[in-house]
């Protein structure tokens, strides 16, 4: 067997290089014992057959920060860590590089090294990027095998050290669960749930009087101030819980003092009778007229306040605000105008003001899309009315071909975007004015519960913002899995519980549309997710009949309060709906001038009567023969449809689909 010894190695910022050539197997005893007083020696087997002479090369301070630089594209290497390197070559007699055919053995013996060898990992730098190849430990050396020369580096292995958890997600109030992570300097990260826990104080017992109310003892929590029985926050309270009303004067011996404090009571004895009650003139837990009667609680719901939060008409109700019709009055827009400073730039330091909606778009070099502050909103009130703003820099990209700073041509209306299609121009400020939700009541149940349905397209999002590419089926379709952080391996892209679409309902818009007092009248819902939410109707593809069979694709039931209607659902007949007629009118929706702007795909054939109306989202996954990555929608004209959620290969998800929620609400008795 051919082998060959070399020594040689270098430390970080190595001013100088040496080159040591072996032929056959010829080695200079004296040079070995010179060199193993280097902190590296190298040793190759497997080389017969191979003509041509092996190298050994220090590396200079630039071929070593080359090759570093290289490793740290896509590994993490701490500063300050010693590095050991080496660049090992086979030569012709011409000094061309010899390939061989066959895998050889690099044996590395390290000197000086005061970490153990399985702590210790090497990167083999060619053709412009690293692998890495983790050694065996052999006799005190590490052994790779290898099938190309060229620098090798040798590292410590880099082992996770995490910092501080810290609130990553915030939780929505107290006793709502939020994310924490926690991250080390590579950027991996953990994360782990997290109860935002009341905080708690105890309020003293104050006894009622006759004619003074009184407090029994609870906790009171100062973040959402609810009310509890004790600290272990196990029975919440109402403020009627915790009042004790005046006792009133009892007189039952008719001799004008009162039976409970002795307090002489009025000379007609009117002032109190054996009924407790007091007179009103009397009764100084009613405020004076000089008084202001103390604020209600926001965060708590009265019997008369509940039905200020919503407003039932018919079979409709009206909850929640939204941004929805464009402004056109010139002189409200001249006002609304002056509430901004001024206009937001790309980078933080330049929002002025304004939020970022960090919509994806385009491609980065990985292959694909990546948040961008291309799109702003910025919220005001004026005149007892709230108003949005929205600003486009650039347009959001429907199509995943548009990457960032790509304006498409304005001559060819399908290359356009959706927002130009519908007259929404970049870098022209438009304002939407919030209003009213309209619902349709679906369902009313005996608990008092009802199934709501937005009356419109209130949005446009994607059903899942970011996909990897992993490959070819075996019918040479494209797959794609969610591969976001915190989502199990091989998650399909069409899994409703992990998608971002149900992660901006139930924050991004659960927060936007509904005030604390109305967050309590929605219900927080077990969302069925199962069989019966896909295959209780039937859908019509490509003119044929058939019942949903996606029961590969099915995720597990969620917990929301905000959520996308289900197959089922729009195929329901006992909510109106016509399983049969795949042009249902009852499943049509019309949009709002804001879900427009927002990139919602606008049906244009004025030929089909459906240019009124526009498609949404269901939260239901297909199984397709073809393809794994369908997920369904409603069309414009009331159809069932499936929808692939991307489009090419590692690229943004169409977010031209409309978003109509639905929710469970408690109505008022």
């Amino acid at each position: 067997m051919k082998k060959i010894k070399y020594l040689g190695l270098i430390l970080l910022l190595v001013l100088f290089s040496l080159v040591f050539a072996a032929c056959g197997s010829d080695v200079i005893d004296g040079i070995i014992n010179d060199l193993n007083k280097l902190p590296i020696s190298v040793e190759i087997t497997g080389l017969e057959g191979v003509n041509g002479t092996a190298q050994v090369e220090l590396l200079s301070e630039t071929e070593l920060k080359n090759a570093l630089d290289i490793v740290k594209k896509d590994f993490y290497i701490a500063e300050g860590e010693t590095v050991y390197a080496v660049d090992i070559s086979i030569k012709d007699e011409s000094g061309e590089d010899v390939k061989i055919d066959n895998p050889v053995t690099v044996t590395i013996t390290v000197n000086d090294t005061k970490l153990p060898l399985d702590k210790l990992t090497v990167f083999h730098v060619h053709n412009n990027t690293a692998e890495e190849i983790v050694p065996r430990v052999a006799d005190g050396k590490l052994v790779v095998s290898v099938t190309s020369f060229s620098p090798f580096l040798v590292v410590p292995k880099h082992e996770h050290s995490f910092g501080e958890w810290k609130v990553y997600s915030e939780a929505s109030g107290c006793g709502e669960m939020g994310l924490e992570r926690r991250t080390c300097a590579c950027g991996e990260f953990e994360e782990r749930d997290y109860e935002k826990r009341h905080e708690l104080t105890h309020v003293d017992k104050v006894d009622a009087t006759c004619t003074k109310a009184g407090t029994k003892e609870y906790w009171t929590c100062s973040e959402c101030e609810k009310m509890f029985t004790d600290e272990t926050t196990s029975t919440e309270l109402t403020k009627n819980d915790v009042i004790i009303p005046a006792l009133g004067h009892v007189d039952k011996n008719s001799d004008k003092k009162c039976d409970r404090c002795g307090e002489t009571l009025g000379k007609d004895g009117q002032e109190g009778d054996d009924s407790g009650k007091v007179d009103p003139k009397d009764d100084d837990t009613k405020p004076k007229d000089d008084e202001t009667d103390p604020k209600e609680d926001e965060n708590l719901i009265t019997e008369d306040e509940v039905i200020t939060t919503y407003k039932r008409v018919g079979n409709d109700i009206y909850f929640g605000y939204y941004p929805q019709t464009l402004v056109t009055d010139e002189t409200l827009l001249a006002q609304l105008n002056q509430t901004y400073t001024d206009l937001p730039g790309r980078t933080e330091d330049q929002f002025n003001g304004w939020t970022s909606y960090e919509y994806y778009v385009g491609e980065n070099a990985n292959g694909s899309a990546q948040k961008a502050n291309i799109m702003f909103y910025f919220d005001t009130e004026y005149n007892n009315a709230k108003y949005r703003a929205v600003y486009m820099l650039q347009y959001r990209s429907d199509n995943p071909d548009y990457a960032v700073g790509y304006q498409p041509s304005s001559s060819d209306k399908w290359s356009r975007t959706r927002q130009e299609n519908t007259g929404y121009q970049r870098c022209v400020v438009y304002w939407f004015k919030y209003e009213p939700i309209k619902w349709r009541i679906l369902e009313e149940r005996k608990d008092g519960k009802a199934l709501l349905i937005a009356d419109i397209v209130l949005d446009s999002q994607a059903f899942l913002d970011i996909v990897e590419f992993i490959g070819y089926n075996d019918k040479s379709n494209s797959m794609y899995r969610n591969t976001n952080p915190g989502v199990p391996e091989n998650t399909y892209v069409n899994n409703y519980e992990y998608s971002s679409i149900r992660a901006w309902l139930n924050d991004t818009f659960y927060n936007t549309a509904f005030t604390q007092l109305q967050k309590q009248l929605i219900v927080l819902t077990n969302v069925d997710n199962g069989v019966n939410s896909s295959h209780a109707t039937e859908v019509y593809i490509n003119g044929t009949s058939e019942y949903n069979v996606g029961t590969e694709f099915l995720c597990n039931n969620t917990n929301d309060y905000i959520f996308l209607p289900s197959l089922a659902d729009m195929g329901n007949s006992d909510y109106g709906f016509d399983v049969i007629n795949n042009s249902d009118q009852a499943r049509r929706r019309k949009f709002s001038d804001y879900a427009c702007s927002q990139g919602l795909f606008v049906y244009n054939n004025q030929y089909t009567g459906y240019e009124d109306f526009a498609c949404y989202w269901l939260r239901t996954a297909r199984e397709d023969p073809e393809n794994d990555s369908y997920a369904l929608f409603v069309q414009e004209g009331g159809g069932l449809r499936i929808s692939g959620v991307t489009s090419g290969i590692g690229r943004t998800n169409d977010n031209s689909c409309g978003v109509c929620p639905m929710l469970y609400i408690t109505l008022a008795e």
